[in-house]
């Protein structure tokens, strides 16, 4: 029973030191550990009171383990890639090609493909897409490469000048004509 009073009453003490040693050492990790490891050895001679065996504190540590072979390592590799296209800039996996097809049609996959890759090839791929999943989304959604549409609807061009306004350059032909006396 001694021994156990004495095993407390070394714990109690140890608890209040490392309460001390967090509330000195905040924010100072290198005093943190030479205090923390003071009252850790304190720790092994409490342990060693309690067990009644007399041995080095060193020998209480853990042993080194060996190291074992390493496991190789699984790698986050992403599915692999297919290239689309003629010049095959556009790169989309399986899946992602395969979800294009069942929402866009083969024929406005394959539109969006070659418009993209085209304009990759043309470019060097200047606007430097990388996401090709996304760019096939907006090339279909936008509808890039069809003539006569836009996505945004465009705004009638704003009259110049206070003067007449003409539809076509043959309107104003015909008046520069009549005002130079050529009618």
């Amino acid at each position: 029973m001694e021994k156990y009073n004495e095993f407390k009453r070394h714990l109690v003490s140890l608890l209040g030191e490392l309460q001390a040693v967090i509330a000195q050492a905040e924010g100072n990790q290198h005093l943190f550990l030479r205090m923390t490891a003071t009252t850790l050895e304190g720790a092994y001679k409490a342990l060693l009171i309690f067990d009644g065996d007399v041995m080095p504190a060193a020998e209480l540590l853990p042993k080194k383990q060996p190291k074992s072979p390493k496991k190789p390592k699984e790698s986050k590799k992403s599915p692999p890639k297919r290239k689309y296209g003629t010049y095959g800039w556009v790169q989309l996996t399986d899946v992602q090609y395969a979800n294009f097809v069942a929402q866009l049609g083969e024929a406005e996959l394959k539109r969006c493909i070659n418009y993209i890759d085209e304009s990759a090839q043309t470019t060097g791929n200047a606007r430097n897409w990388r996401d090709w999943n996304l760019v096939v989304h907006k090339c279909a959604r936008d509808k890039w490469g069809i003539s006569g549409y836009s996505a945004s609807p465009k705004q009638p061009k704003p009259p110049m000048g206070n003067g007449p306004h003409f539809e076509s350059g043959m309107e104003l032909d015909m008046l520069k004509n009549f005002m130079e006396g050529k009618a």
